[in-house]
């Protein structure tokens, strides 16, 4: 019998605690999707290549609320 993976060793615990303290679980192709990722691409490697490493416009929006907060209590 062939031992377990990472993926069940390691990521879907993480992901399992994640969900369970209010983290939202994001499919693949979505995650993708807000990425940038290039559709044309042969590899998940090529798709990949000038993909942002974050949700841009969901970073962007969080930081400037968070920002807004801070001038707020400041």
């Amino acid at each position: 019998m062939p031992s377990p993976g990472e993926h069940k060793t390691v990521q879907a615990r993480i992901s399992k605690y994640a969900q369970e303290i209010g983290c939202t679980y994001v499919p693949r192709d979505e995650v993708e999707r807000r990425r940038g990722f290039d559709t044309d691409g042969a590899t998940s490697e090529e798709r990949a290549r000038k993909a942002s490493l974050w949700f841009l416009r969901q970073l962007v929006a969080e930081t400037q609320s968070f920002l807004s907060t801070r001038e707020e209590i400041l």
